[in-house]
């Protein structure tokens, strides 16, 4: 009964406590572009075996506990993030960029990534977006 009443004390005092996240990051305007090469990365997430086993072992669930000592490390240690070489329409400058949204190459993307550097967002676009802009006032 008191292991009851201090779960359920604890769980209380958790919910009370402030919320705070950090601001987001400051987002550049919307560079087109057309993948030009893909390559996969498998980057290390840092989290071990010996860790996964910490965590469910707070959970006080065997099944939990045997799931997480069980697990494979490259299953769980791992994350999968593409690098794009892309030729951006305005300006025809290249860039490389890291993006966990998956395009072919050849396709036509909106890329946003934060001033301050970080991870793009790359979204497949309709090719018309990737078109050349022509002056409507330059045309006879």
């Amino acid at each position: 009964m008191r292991l009851a009443v201090f779960l359920f004390a604890a769980l209380l005092a958790s919910a009370c406590a402030p919320l705070r996240s950090d601001p987001l990051p400051e987002i550049g305007p919307p560079e087109y572009a057309h993948v030009v090469a893909k390559r996969d990365l498998n980057v290390r997430a840092g989290e071990t075996r010996a860790e996964r086993g910490a965590w469910a072992l707070l959970s006080l669930n065997p099944a939990i506990i045997a799931g997480a000592m069980v697990g494979v490390e490259d299953e769980f240690g791992r994350s999968q993030l593409s690098e794009y070489d892309l030729t951006l329409v305005q300006g025809e400058r290249a860039a490389t960029v890291q993006s966990r949204y998956v395009v072919r190459v050849g396709q036509c993307v909106v890329m946003r990534r934060a001033i301050h550097g970080g991870t793009a967002v790359i979204i497949a676009q309709d090719e018309t977006r990737c078109a050349p802009q022509t002056n409507a006032a330059a045309t006879p």
